[in-house]
């Protein structure tokens, strides 16, 4: 028996009424089903940023072939297949048959960092990595995800059709620090579309101590029963601690001891096991699942028809209650977003100030450094331009590390908000009984972990914010203000001497100083116009939340005691069925 045959539409349309988990209980536990049915194993690795996906991507492949901070600048999806013959494909957007051949990382790098590709000009759609590996024998294929956490409008589509339809996947964890709310909103919203998932915790060895370690394990695995548990989900405290930077060096070094420690061959089995043994785990997995959700929902129906054993003014008192509480924390979370609000507004002003700052003292250093060329005799030509890139490369880095550290400080600040957004509405959204509609949306719903809000992923989208806006900001300062000198010297610096170069050289040192400004206050607009759009998107949903449970507040005599009877035999018979199936 199929497991996608376990849910019938009767079913799923039962559960999607009655669950305590939302109303697409039914419909998540289908496209759980689907997904699982496929022939295809997709696999796609996913982690929050500095968590150390890529580097176990790569002590998984025993190489070190995929660029660290692909995640961090591209959105060009990596898929890794069994291949005897070890090299890589790239597939374009609009000409699937027309690929590039590739070896080496520098090569590849060419396609999936974006200062080689910048913004995807290229038009990657994936590349193919073919490895040997028997991991990957079975048909199973790894993904790396690389700009899930920077997602734009232009790769927002992309990275959905791998969410959606994944079957399993490998979550990154890092030790310190532990699960965070924002990272458990992210693992809750993406672990509700698939039964299966498997959890590593990175453990950077030389960094952290043991007891750290054990505390964050302690506290993982905790987190991650609690979210299990919500989903109907299966947990049992299984994670594998991996050191995936002493098994890539294990693995450069051929060095087994290294290797042994980093636990890496216990990650590899687990994969393996998964791919030898698909089909059954899958049915496992997804048997589970629904007797769990069903069983969630008798609990349920059972309170519904308990409540409807109380007096009509008691039901009303009750329900009235739950509403006061509902609209309580319905103002903690509009002041909530006022303080996100009023944050964005006076961070802007505060990074016009230092982006004026840091271009003036850039241009400066800039300035003083051309001065010092100019003297020593070069006056024009192809060296003064190439002096200038030199230089302009040395010096716009090392200004623009403050702005970015003030990227980081805000981001820091706007996920602690959000994750008190998050604590309030999770907490007080509850499902009023005998009202057949759930109105109450998860808020990690509302976290849209693969764009839904137009490329405004927050919970990926917070934490990576650093690798979208700031991953270009750098590169396209360098580039507005590189090609300026090549131009003065081709066409407007005539003179052989010093000072009528350098007067004529300003315009490039005044460009500067505008580059610096225009692109630090267009990333900080971008990433305060995502985050306004998603706390609207939530309010909204919460208004429609209040509206709706104030509307049905009186609506007891719609509610037929006999059909909540009828429902819960069904259930009962339907558990029975499926447990013996």
């Amino acid at each position: 028996m199929k497991y996608i045959n376990l849910l019938d539409k009767t079913l799923v349309e039962t559960l999607n009424r009655c669950s305590s988990i939302g109303d697409s209980a039914g419909t998540d536990l289908l496209k759980a089903a689907q997904h699982s049915n496929t022939r295809e194993i997709i696999i796609p690795i996913l982690g929050m940023q500095g968590a150390g996906k890529s580097t176990l991507i790569n002590a998984l492949l025993g190489e070190n072939i995929l660029p660290e901070a692909a995640d961090e600048t591209t959105c060009v999806p990596v898929e890794v297949k069994y291949g005897e013959k070890r090299y890589a494909e790239v597939f374009y957007k609009n000409n699937d048959s027309a690929t590039d051949i590739v070896h080496s990382r520098e090569e590849l790098e060419q396609f999936v960092n974006n200062n080689y590709n910048q913004g995807n000009e290229k038009g990657v759609d994936r590349i193919v990595l073919y490895r040997g590996l028997s991991i990957l024998k079975n048909g199973l294929t790894l993904v790396d995800l690389p700009g899930v956490g920077s997602l734009t409008a232009t790769n927002e589509e992309t990275t959905k059709r791998y969410i959606e339809n994944l079957c399993m996947a490998i979550f990154v964890l890092p030790t310190v620090p532990p699960i965070r709310k924002m990272e458990a909103f992210f693992i809750k919203g993406v672990w509700s579309q698939f039964s299966n998932a498997i959890f590593v915790q990175n453990h950077w060895h030389t960094g952290e101590t043991a007891t750290e370690l054990a505390d964050s394990l302690s506290y993982n695995n905790i987190k991650l029963s609690q979210i299990a548990n919500e989903l109907n989900n299966q947990f049992n405290n299984d994670i594998i601690v991996v050191d995936a930077y002493g098994a890539l060096i294990g693995s450069l070094q051929n060095d087994n001891s290294l290797l042994e420690s980093s636990n890496i061959n216990a990650l590899k089995a687990k994969i393996e096991n998964v791919s030898n043994n698909w089909e059954k785990n899958q049915y496992n997995f997804i048997k589970t699942r629904i007797l769990l959700t069903i069983m969630s929902s008798i609990q349920y129906t059972n309170e519904a028809i308990d409540a409807l054993n109380k007096s009509r003014a008691d039901i009303i008192s009750e329900r009235k209650s739950k509403l006061d509480g509902f609209k309580f924390s319905t103002n903690e979370m509009k002041n909530k977003s006022i303080e996100i609000t009023s944050l964005l507004e006076r961070e802007e002003d505060n990074l016009l100030t230092l982006s004026q700052e840091r271009g003036k003292e850039c241009a400066k250093e800039i300035r003083a450094e051309m001065t010092r060329i100019v003297n020593s005799g070069i006056y024009d030509g192809p060296m003064l331009s190439e002096a200038f890139k030199d230089i302009q490369g040395d010096v716009v880095p090392k200004y623009f590390e403050s702005i970015i550290d003030f990227f980081n400080e805000v981001k820091f600040k706007v996920e602690n908000l959000f994750d008190d957004l998050g604590e309030i509405s999770t907490e007080n959204t509850p499902k009023i009984l005998g009202v057949n509609k759930n109105v109450a949306v998860k808020f990690e719903k509302l976290i849209p972990v693969v764009g839904d809000l137009g490329g405004a992923a927050a919970g990926y989208w917070l934490t990576g914010i650093i690798g979208g806006p700031i991953g270009w900001l750098t590169a396209a300062a360098v580039t507005l203000v590189v090609g300026l000198v090549g131009h003065l010297t081709k066409n407007g610096i005539k003179s052989k001497r010093a000072s009528t170069t350098l007067r004529e050289l300003e315009p490039a040192f005044n460009e500067i100083e505008r580059a610096f400004e225009q692109e630090s206050t267009i990333a900080f607009t971008k990433f305060k116009n995502n985050i306004n759009h998603v706390v609207e998107q939530v309010l909204e949903k919460r208004r429609e939340e209040e509206q709706y449970l104030e509307d049905h507040l009186m609506d007891i005599d719609d509610i037929n005691p006999s059909e909540l009877n009828s429902q819960k035999a069904y259930l009962e018979n339907k558990y029975k069925e499926i447990e013996n199936a």
